[in-house]
């Protein structure tokens, strides 16, 4: 009797260490499908973040170009400005000197 407890019990062990060594390999299959998940979503993660840069850089330059091409016509306006007056200077100079001769 004593043979059969202890054989019984030699394989409720062996049963034992073959659960175990069954949950400790799909222990090691989870990390491995849960670092692959990870790795996958990191990768994305930053694809994302570089499609979402590319974006906003885009948006940045429409605005930075709207505000330089309202300076430039400022620019613009102003240089023509000075040349109109500089042009009446030159006129009325031009005008002065016919008077003196």
């Amino acid at each position: 009797m004593a043979a059969k407890t202890a054989a019984a019990k030699n394989t409720a062990e062996g049963m034992s260490e073959i659960d175990r060594l069954k949950q400790e390999q799909q222990q090691q299959q989870l990390k491995k499908l849960l670092k692959k998940s990870a790795d996958i979503e990191e990768r994305n993660s930053k694809h994302n973040l570089n499609k979402i840069q590319e974006s906003w850089l885009k948006i940045m330059r429409s605005a930075k170009t709207k505000q330089l091409k309202k300076e430039v016509e400022i620019v613009s306006q102003n240089h023509e400005r000075d040349v109109d007056r500089k042009d009446a200077i030159l006129q009325m100079l031009d005008r002065d000197l016919d008077e003196a001769e």
